[in-house]
């Protein structure tokens, strides 16, 4: 990743974003074990797991996704932010829920990022659970949920969101006002799919 916007002269914030979303998508997926492990918690509590099903439920909410190349939502977002931040891109974790069905909503995270002095959510666990979100990329589209405003973000998807209250992190959640222009990210996609 960092060697191809090395050798493609890659300057620009919403290239560089683009680039670590697109390495994300490319070499992580989602974790499907976690998902499993995660209803067996609830229905027999975390205690009664055994040592290696309550270490695999720790290891997705961490950057170890990065090595095992698996993760879920918290693990992307914080794989997501790190790599953004090594290159000199300021990002953020959030926290919320979205709705499942009309009755159940489930806990989430993704990330906001700062291009050109505005902030925007993006959601990159949401496409890699989803196979659609894999085609839309190959064909060259945007992502669904990819540098949105709040508005546009909050009212297809997200429920809620709360402040992440994180002592070592100090993470803050920013206002976004603007979705990013979809015509140039169009170019932008379509770009990197030849790098």
């Amino acid at each position: 990743m960092l060697l191809e916007i090395k050798k493609n002269k890659i300057k620009s914030d919403i290239e560089k974003v683009c680039i670590v979303y697109n390495y994300i998508f490319k070499n992580i997926s989602y974790d499907y074990e976690y998902l499993e492990l995660d209803k067996k918690s609830k229905r027999i509590g975390f205690d009664n797991l055994s040592a290696l099903e309550k270490r695999k439920i720790f290891r997705t909410q961490t950057l170890e996704g990065i090595f095992t190349k698996k993760t879920v939502c918290t693990g992307f977002s914080y794989i997501f932010k790190m790599l953004l931040e090594y290159i000199g891109i300021e990002s953020n974790i959030c926290i919320g829920y979205f709705k499942i069905s009309r009755e159940k909503e489930v806990p989430h995270t993704w990330n906001q990022v700062k291009i050109d002095g505005k902030w925007y959510n993006i959601d990159i666990s949401y496409g890699i659970e989803h196979y659609n979100e894999y085609v839309r990329i190959e064909e060259g589209k945007i992502p669904k949920y990819f540098l949105l405003s709040d508005e546009e973000y909050y009212k297809k998807y997200i429920v809620s969101k709360i402040g992440m209250k994180n002592k070592n992190t100090k993470m803050k959640i920013y206002k976004c006002d603007n979705t990013y222009d979809r015509s140039k990210l169009k170019y932008i996609f379509k770009q990197i799919r030849e790098i």
